[in-house]
């Protein structure tokens, strides 16, 4: 039996997350959605997952505190795929130093987030396979 890949979605807008969420989900993923960054950080606190996938500006803890909080306490190699309608040069860099391997412009198309989620996935499972123990 294959692993089954994890992917937690925190995004507030609920159009933009079960959209998300259908483009994902299969018998091979499993995704859990939540709806701002503190459920975010509450799912991470329980357990691990494969890829998050989180929107920049939520209510209670943004994408940057989310993204924070999953280096600091969760496995480092965890990919973090960031999404939002703002794309200033300026707050991708701040991101990026805050962990985030990559970022996703709204809006997307169902394409554009499949090649990201794949290619995170794929790097993370080349690290991981290649982690001296």
């Amino acid at each position: 039996m294959d692993k089954t890949t994890t992917i937690l979605i925190c995004e507030d807008d609920r159009l933009i997350s079960q959209i998300a969420r259908q483009v994902l989900e299969n018998e091979h993923t499993e995704v859990v959605v939540v709806d701002n960054g503190a459920k975010a950080i509450n799912e991470l606190k329980k357990r691990t997952f494969d890829l998050v996938i989180t929107d920049a500006i939520m209510p209670e803890r943004n994408g940057l505190e989310v993204s924070s909080f999953i280096r600091r306490h969760q496995r480092s190699q965890t990919p973090i795929l960031m999404m939002s309608g703002v794309s200033e040069a300026q707050y991708i860099k701040v991101a990026k130093e805050k962990g985030v391997n990559d970022f996703l412009s709204k809006p997307f198309s169902a394409e554009r987030l499949q090649r990201k989620v794949q290619q995170l996935l794929s790097r993370n499972l080349f690290v991981s396979s290649n982690l001296v123990v």
